[in-house]
């Protein structure tokens, strides 16, 4: 079993562990440096980069650790924050649409370290990620909060049945109980990709969307008569679709 866990921020990291081997792997979230107005920078997660990393490591499933605003953060820090969540979802979620038997698997941070019984010193959590996984552990938070968490899914399947190993969590893609049909009752018929077959209706005289000069069959309008001046105005044109 093959797992890529990621810790979402900008000091977090990614990592893959294959169960079966006994082997693993871990980077330092790859970081861009974008500059903004007034020269000010700005450090975004590289998400081409981790999306080669999961091609690199062709996981059965992807953990990433769900991410939600703190007490007293910023608004650019959450900003910042959300962002790259979502690049990171899209980058993963990418690839298990093209691989049915890939599964995403959003950690919520209190459930997967109170089950794993992570401390919540930085430095205690790096130290019990080298004691699970050897010197060759990294000896950063992040890369070792990354492949803690694919410990904590690893040992929730081992631990619990079959039926129950996601009970609690989620997993994506699959499809949601709360999902209803797009647009439920509409015409079926009327649905699918632009053609360019698409033709107004000639019975109706041409309203706000054939304003411009343009009428239904292709032709010109009539010529737009000018509005008299009124006093400490300007000059108007009516248009000869309105009464």
């Amino acid at each position: 079993m093959r797992v890529v866990s990621v810790d979402p921020g900008l000091e977090g990291g990614l990592a893959v562990v294959d169960f079966e081997k006994l082997s693993f792997e871990w980077r330092p979230m790859p970081l861009l440096e974008v500059t903004l107005a007034r020269q000010a920078v700005r450090r975004w997660i590289d998400v081409t980069h981790v999306g080669d990393f999961i091609d690199y490591a062709r996981p059965e499933a992807i953990v990433i650790e769900q991410q939600s605003p703190m007490p007293r953060q910023s608004v650019s820090s959450t900003f910042t924050l959300g962002a790259n969540y979502g690049m990171l979802r899209g980058v993963a979620l990418d690839y298990c649409y093209t691989r049915p038997y890939v599964r995403l698997i959003n950690a919520v941070p209190a459930v997967w370290k109170t089950e794993l019984g992570v401390p919540v010193d930085k430095l205690e959590a790096t130290r019990m990620c080298r004691e699970i996984f050897g010197a060759s552990a990294p000896d950063r938070d992040g890369p070792a909060e990354a492949l803690l968490i694919a410990y904590w899914y690893w040992m929730r399947k081992q631990t619990h049945d079959a039926d129950r190993a996601e009970h609690g969590i989620l997993v994506e893609p699959r499809t949601l109980r709360t999902r209803t049909l797009f647009l439920t009752g509409h015409d079926a018929g009327r649905s699918g990709l632009f053609d360019g077959k698409y033709t107004p209706s000639r019975d109706r005289s041409p309203g706000r969307l054939f304003a411009g000069g343009d009428s239904p069959d292709g032709g010109e309008d009539e010529p737009r008569r000018r509005v008299p001046r009124k006093a400490g105005g300007r000059a108007g044109v009516r248009d000869p679709a309105l009464p």
